[in-house]
């Protein structure tokens, strides 16, 4: 085994690199995965919980009390006596996804989780590549925004799906995705666009051939939309002017946001898996 394959190895789970588990999926709406849930409830629990006290047993904090009164405008001597009650409310009412969110958005504005879990919080979002996001700092006023939609995630899914012919290609895309996780949205772009490379290399046994060699593919199909062909042209003028984003990447000081990442992780994957298509008529 070369060093390369164990390097590649190393960042995957047994399935991912056997190819037999699909492209992470990207979050849309108010969608949760259960790893998240699960660190959203120890932080709350951890932020607003009930504290041992010097004589044993747990008592509710002021923490507990605002949580009770202003969230789940609940009566103060309503409040259960036990630790366990309570987080059992707790953890029951953040089974609605919506929810969730709806009470992390709250304690985040009210304090009632500390700047460090809100960190927390906010990188298992993006590591977890839900739909939401916070936007604004700590200290200001943070909000959930959406980062995706449905039609968005099917179809990266159903492109996905193309690459199963082109595993270098398929490769190049999970990484993309897990550059995204890991909010390194300059990595991701570069494997963006290195799949729809690889896919092109294959096509055309040339290898050192481009994105633009693609494109020469793309501009002999008399039949293709010209709004998608003029789209594509637009993607690859973007990578590849002095200002474009392959000039971005060799920049430090040039950042490269999620929007963009994803923009390209889409984009990319549907080239590619049109040229698939394309080559097999």
């Amino acid at each position: 085994m070369s060093d390369e394959e164990l390097e590649r190895r190393q960042s995957l789970s047994f399935l991912e690199a056997e190819g037999l588990k699909p492209l992470p999926q990207l979050q849309t709406g108010t969608a949760i995965t259960p790893r998240f849930r699960a660190l959203a409830y120890n932080k709350l629990i951890e932020a607003v919980g009930y504290r041992a006290s010097g004589v044993g047993g747990m008592y509710p904090t002021q923490r507990s009390k605002d949580l009770w009164t202003l969230y789940f405008e609940r009566f103060e001597d309503e409040l259960p006596r036990s630790h366990s009650k309570f987080a059992d409310i707790v953890k029951a009412h953040i089974k609605d996804d919506a929810k969730l969110y709806d009470i992390l958005q709250f304690c985040a504005r009210v304090r009632l989780i500390d700047s460090q879990q809100y960190s927390t919080i906010s990188k298992a979002m993006r590591g977890e590549l839900l739909g939401f996001r916070f936007v604004g700092s700590y200290h200001d006023t943070p909000t959930l925004m959406p980062v995706s939609d449905e039609a968005e995630a099917n179809a990266n899914q159903a492109d996905y799906a193309e690459m199963q012919k082109f595993p270098a290609a398929a490769e190049h895309f999970r990484q993309s995705i897990e550059h995204i996780r890991q909010g390194h949205f300059r990595g991701s772009v570069t494997e963006s666009i290195s799949g729809v490379e690889s896919v092109v290399k294959s096509l055309t046994n040339e290898k050192s051939a481009t994105l633009g060699a693609g494109l020469k593919l793309l501009s002999k199909q008399s039949d293709l939309h010209p709004a998608l062909k003029s789209g594509l042209e637009k993607i690859y003028g973007w990578t590849n002017s002095p200002n474009g984003m392959r000039h971005a990447l060799s920049d430090d000081a040039t950042p490269v946001s999620e929007a963009e990442a994803r923009y390209m992780l889409s984009a990319c994957l549907a080239f590619a898996a049109w040229l698939k298509r394309s080559s097999a008529d």
